[in-house]
């Protein structure tokens, strides 16, 4: 009897320790940085894409720091897109895709997320508290710059993006009246539906782990209850464009349609047999083409109306 009960204890230790990696890895992804991105063979500097731009430092809500570029776009008449990268990416990753969106754009901004990349917080926040450090990023553009902004936000970064336009009251409401539209490329509803997707992939025993990881998120990160996104599309009060592969094995294109189909004024592209996070390299042209009419649309109605 002595010996099952110390089985027991053990097991249930051994998922309590998964769990608190697995909540630990959420909060503390690898970062990519100026090594990684030049062992990879991205772009590490907009010059790289022959583009013109300023090398800037935006401070997060915490108080840190962190590194971007503000890129001269080709449209003066334009927005102004921010882009809101991925779980695990950072600025780097989304010098790929300023190319695609520079023809149509006053400028692009990039920038690392807390925790990510090279920014100065030492943790991330699994999306739940990055809203705001994208509205602080926003508000903290020039004038001009300011005046019309679409968030434009890959994975984790699009549910980021649409939780930060959504955002209502306070400064950030403030803020987010200048935000015209928001372009979510393969978002997820759920902040667990990609483990579940990784864990099935690798062959993880997903319960308990999942479950413990989501208990001690419920009870330790501030809005964990509220993440939603399709709730937060909800309250969107600027047009939205959802962009998803039809063979995205990381975030179902259920959860894309959901989002879309929420959002007040809504859209979704989706990409025939595009994957995760490849849509702007293996489909450039739908990619491109997509973001283009979305972006010609916004600037033809002044940012409100009909998709």
């Amino acid at each position: 009897m002595g010996l099952v009960l110390l089985i027991i204890i053990a097991t249930l230790l051994l998922w309590l320790l998964a769990a608190a990696g697995l909540v630990y890895a959420l909060t503390h992804p690898k970062r990519k940085t100026f090594a990684v991105a030049l062992a990879k063979g991205d772009p590490t500097d907009p010059c790289d894409l022959e583009l013109d731009a300023q090398e800037v430092t935006f401070t997060l809500c915490d108080g840190s720091r962190t590194p971007g570029w503000v890129i001269q776009g080709n449209d003066a008449q334009g927005p102004t897109v921010v882009i809101v990268h991925g779980y695990g990416d950072s600025r780097y990753g989304s010098l790929t895709r300023v190319p695609l969106i520079v023809p149509t754009a006053k400028c692009v901004v990039v920038f690392d997320l807390p925790g990510q990349g090279e920014s100065e917080s030492r943790r991330g926040y699994g999306g739940l508290r990055e809203p705001e450090d994208v509205l602080a990023v926003v508000g903290q553009l020039e004038k001009q710059d300011a005046d019309r902004v679409v968030l434009l936000g890959i994975s984790m970064g699009a549910g980021i993006s649409i939780a930060a336009a959504a955002k209502t009251g306070g400064a950030g409401g403030d803020v987010r009246r200048g935000i015209v539209g928001v372009i979510a490329e393969g978002p997820y509803r759920h902040w667990d539906e990609p483990l579940h997707n990784v864990f099935r992939k690798h062959r993880y025993p997903r319960r308990p782990i999942i479950p413990l990881a989501g208990l001690w998120l419920r009870l330790t990160a501030r809005g964990f209850n509220n993440f939603d996104r399709a709730g937060h599309a909800s309250k969107l009060t600027c047009p939205l464009l959802v962009i998803h592969g039809s063979d995205d094995t990381l975030c179902p294109i259920t959860s894309a349609r959901e989002i879309a189909q929420a959002a007040p004024v809504g859209k979704l592209i989706e990409i025939d047999g595009g994957g995760h996070d490849n849509l702007p390299c293996d489909h450039e042209q739908a990619y491109r083409d997509a973001v283009d009419d979305f972006l010609k649309r916004l600037c033809l109605r002044g940012g409100s109306g009909t998709m």
